[in-house]
């Protein structure tokens, strides 16, 4: 399907929360990453108050780690690389020990549809070590039907009706987390509270992860 149609991602641990223990700035300081999930960008430009955070990030490209920043009120925004003119633009406030992932989501086309205009959506993360054998998964709801379709809610699940793992109706923009044992999965997104699968993927989750 054209990218432009469909910007989902389901976001693993693993792969963007990865690493030991929350909280790893020094006192007074907050860790945050950021991510674009706008499918119809070219790249797009972070900025903390006036500050531009590394390089513009192309459709699904994230900075590389969790980067250390004063806590407190801050300007999140987010720009196409080589504009002034903002897409969107909001208050943020960040708290000393804490992990954050900043996310551009939704589209930039959105005719009229102001419910899937592209904007900043941010999850307050838990980076500590998951007990035992177990792995942590962030799941973010970042699909888009196109202009014209309304975008459902998703369930998020291992197959078959009676799923080992799953988290339910989760709507756009929105979040959840679950923690499973290590091991190879394959996971469903489907349309919440029905059989029609949107989307399958696999996936490899690593103890403590």
């Amino acid at each position: 399907m054209a990218r432009w149609l469909t910007a989902f991602l389901v976001v693993i641990g693993s792969l963007l929360v990865a690493g030991c223990g929350g909280g790893g700035g020094r006192p007074g300081q907050a860790t945050i990453r950021f991510i674009n999930l706008v499918p119809d960008s070219t790249a797009l430009e972070f900025l903390l108050d006036d500050d531009v955070i590394d390089t513009p990030k192309p459709y699904l490209a994230s900075t590389p780690t969790f980067a250390r920043f004063e806590a407190g009120e801050k300007d999140v925004r987010i720009r196409e690389s080589g504009t002034t003119v903002d897409i969107w633009a909001e208050l943020g406030t960040f708290t000393a020990d804490r992990d954050y992932l900043i996310m551009a989501l939704g589209l930039e086309n959105f005719n009229g549809e102001f419910d899937k205009r592209a904007r900043i959506g941010g999850i307050d993360v838990n980076r500590a070590v998951p007990n035992g054998n177990r792995a942590r998964i962030y799941v973010v709801h970042a699909y888009n039907r196109m202009v014209g379709f309304q975008t459902p809610n998703i369930d998020f699940q291992t197959p078959g009706e009676n799923p080992q793992y799953k988290v339910a109706d989760v709507p756009f923009g929105g979040n959840k987390n679950i923690e499973v044992d290590s091991g190879s999965y394959t996971f469903e997104v489907r349309r919440a509270g029905t059989t029609n699968v949107l989307f399958t993927t696999t996936a490899t989750l690593g103890a403590g992860k």
